[in-house]
């Protein structure tokens, strides 16, 4: 299920702005305060697989109840304890005074940011001190800072420009940060000043990986680190493998190129003794993370190489599969919750990449398949081989055809979801391509496919007046169709 994205207004701290009585500053004082944009912040969950050491996890149940912030701003570390309350929806903590002296500006650095939920007593006193006998850190930012060479292992899933800085703070001025926050246990608040925050909530994904070799003739990974296995040399050996994560960050509606779209996050392998995934594929499953953000969908990608020879007996990561997914819907891990796959047989046949759910067949774009009828000037032989033909009514006036070589000029959503739906439908029947695998593409299709069901009862015509919730739901019906025919999400693009 897709997330549904929020939008809130930017809060400016003015006087009024909030219900919560606000002092002006001083001449000689700055004012910050933290604005948490979600209300609910969405907590890490469990993660699978014997990785509890390795991925933190929280208890949603907690809520954020008070806020322990450290800075300096040249005379040495500072911490201030603040209630954190609700205001238009959002958890805003109470606003901080820094004393400006005489300068016009200060450089202000953020040590540590840490939120709390209050425990049993819930209770702070009116001097602001808390009973924190059996208070529960919620979230916080990792240490380290963009280009850091002694970054935490967490820092890794935050934006890096959305981490551990040092600003300059001026006198009245009005700022909006933008910081990230895991659960985490040495943690640390950046970016803030005469201010309000935003706190982006992300949550970190993971899955454990596990293949299999079926080798018909072991001498070719001889000399190989396949020997150093604690088996040695066998027909059915452990993968070492490499999986790249990628998350995509788009180029316009239809506008797609190799890689362009694309923004490299991390390499996960398991060669060696590192601890992930055991010595050389043997023993644990590998585990991979991802950081999605609670607040917007997003787009990922995981690469997988395995490493394998050439004829020479070359060896080196050699690319099998892509999986596109969006947010948390990762490759379907099974009931073992892991992530399994096969190359060969055991037998003479070549390497193959055999990976649950079989993922057959590839995608191709309205344009190809308008212009794959088998008629017409232009036209190549006929693609249509499944049960929908070019001249089949897809409404009252217009056949399939007649409808992809129509125009979407001016935005009319009932032809921009046209267009990319009949084009999915004849990918599925003609590639055949099983949408059960990608459950986003599934749920698209299977709206789009109800709207244009024309059973009589509420039909939709290009012409009629749509609702803005209808175009919303329609123009991103067609953006998830699009990724998929143009091989973005879902199996790929034909070559």
């Amino acid at each position: 299920m897709r997330k549904i994205v929020v939008v809130i207004a930017t809060l400016v701290l003015v006087l009024g702005a909030c219900k919560e009585n606000v002092s002006s500053p001083v001449e000689n004082n700055a004012e910050f305060s933290i604005s948490i944009s979600e209300a609910d912040f969405v907590t890490l969950k469990s993660a699978p697989l014997g990785v509890e050491d390795y991925i933190p996890t929280c208890d949603e149940s907690l809520s954020l109840d008070y806020a322990k912030v450290t800075f300096d701003t040249g005379k040495g570390d500072e911490t201030v304890t603040i209630p954190i309350f609700k205001v238009a929806g959002k958890y805003v903590t109470q606003p901080v005074k820094i004393d400006m002296e005489t300068a016009e500006s200060i450089q202000v650095t953020i040590s540590e940011f840490l939120v709390y939920n209050m425990g049993d007593d819930g209770e702070i006193d009116e001097d602001l001190s808390l009973d924190t006998s059996d208070d529960v850190l919620v979230k916080a930012t990792p240490h380290g800072v963009f280009g850091g060479s002694n970054n935490s292992a967490y820092f890794q899933f935050i934006n890096p420009n959305n981490g551990l800085r040092t600003i300059t703070l001026s006198k009245f001025t009005k700022e909006e940060i933008v910081i990230d926050v895991l659960c985490y246990d040495e943690l640390v608040y950046d970016n803030f000043g005469f201010v309000w925050f935003n706190i982006n909530a992300i949550t970190v994904r993971s899955q454990c990986w596990f293949g299999d070799i079926c080798v018909a003739d072991k001498t070719l990974f001889e000399g190989s680190v396949y020997e150093q296995q604690q088996n040695g040399l066998q027909y059915d050996m452990p993968a070492i493998m490499k999986i790249d994560v990628l998350r995509f960050i788009g180029n316009g509606l239809g506008n797609y190129g190799p890689d362009m779209n694309w923004e490299f996050l991390y390499s996960y392998n398991n060669m060696g003794t590192f601890g992930n995934g055991g010595e050389n594929g043997e023993g644990d499953c590998m585990t991979i993370a991802w950081p999605d953000n609670d607040n917007m969908d997003e787009l990922f990608r995981f690469d997988l190489y395995v490493y394998l020879p050439d004829i020479n007996k070359q060896f080196d990561y050699r690319f099998q599969n892509s999986y596109s997914f969006y947010n948390n819907e990762a490759p379907n891990p099974g009931d073992d919750g892991v992530v399994d796959f096969v190359i060969g047989s055991c037998f003479s046949e070549p390497f193959i990449i055999i990976i649950p759910p079989d993922n057959d067949g590839c995608t191709l774009t309205q344009g190809y398949w308008k212009n794959h009828t088998g008629d017409g000037p232009g036209n190549q032989t006929n693609a249509w081989q499944g049960a929908t033909q070019p001249d089949d009514p897809f409404n009252a006036t217009q056949t399939y055809l007649e409808v992809l070589e129509t125009s979407a000029a001016g935005g009319n959503p009932y032809y921009i979801l046209a267009h990319q739906y009949i084009a999915a439908l004849l990918n599925v029947e003609n590639g055949p391509v099983d949408l059960n695998n990608w459950p986003d593409v599934k749920e698209a299709f299977d709206n789009a496919a109800e709207l244009f069901d024309n059973d009589g009862i509420d039909d939709i015509v290009p012409e009629q007046t749509f609702t803005e919730q209808q175009k919303s739901d329609m123009v991103n019906w067609s953006s998830v169709l699009d990724l998929f025919n143009n091989g973005i999400l879902g199996p790929g693009h034909c070559d």
